[in-house]
């Protein structure tokens, strides 16, 4: 159980970020996954849709997976996320975003002449190069993005010149691509970004703690 929420939290990481403002919406994406053989037996635990919702200020990312939901909240205004999880009976909300310095990411954004279309809109390639200062390796995403839409849904993409409605993203024997399949442009309900009441919070610590007992 703790090997299948460890590479659960994984996949959290490898999408968590604050989400930038942007008009409210509704977008959907298809999730496909290359795995390495070591991996390949925690595939049927992986989920193959995420929504994306969007409101001024507010963002909410939703995934099911066969071990429990996943859904991520983003308060912009006060720099914090909070990942909802319901594992069997126990219900919680864990602080999993934290202030970072800009300073200490160096990213290098190169524009492509690669096209396709992506849920009826025109898009464009690009690779997204990011490199931490604490940290050794860098980070390669390649993304389609349109200038049809107006947004940014993610702070990974918050330089971008237009909205990624297809990102590949590569990490520990793992591919994953995101595919938008359904674009909506209309308000979203207030209560989906927030935190239920019959949800614990929980730091990050307090939660590998709970974890390993």
């Amino acid at each position: 159980m703790i090997r299948l929420i460890s590479t659960f939290l994984i996949f959290v990481f490898l999408n968590i970020a604050s989400f930038a403002q942007s008009k409210s919406g509704k977008i959907e994406f298809k999730i496909e996954y290359e795995l390495i053989e070591e991996l390949e037996s925690q595939r049927s635990t992986l989920s193959n849709k995420m929504i994306i919702y969007m409101n001024d200020g507010f963002s909410r990312k939703e995934e099911v997976t066969r071990i429990g939901s996943q859904v991520l909240i983003n308060d912009i205004k006060n720099n914090q996320s909070f990942l909802l999880m319901q594992i069997a009976e126990e219900k919680l909300a864990i602080q999993v975003q934290e202030p970072c310095d800009s300073n200490e990411i160096k990213e290098k954004i190169t524009y492509l002449d690669q096209t396709k279309e992506i849920a009826g809109y025109s898009c464009k390639k690009a690779v997204l190069n990011t490199y931490e200062n604490k940290k050794e390796e860098a980070n390669t995403i390649e993304f389609f993005y349109t200038n049809e839409i107006s947004g940014v849904y993610d702070l990974k993409f918050k330089n971008i010149k237009g909205t990624p409605l297809e990102f590949t993203v590569r990490s520990k024997g793992m591919t994953i691509t995101y595919t938008a399949t359904v674009i909506s442009i209309a308000q979203q309900n207030d209560d989906l970004f927030e935190i239920p009441e019959d949800f614990t919070i929980l730091s990050m610590s307090e939660f590998k703690r709970l974890m390993s007992n």
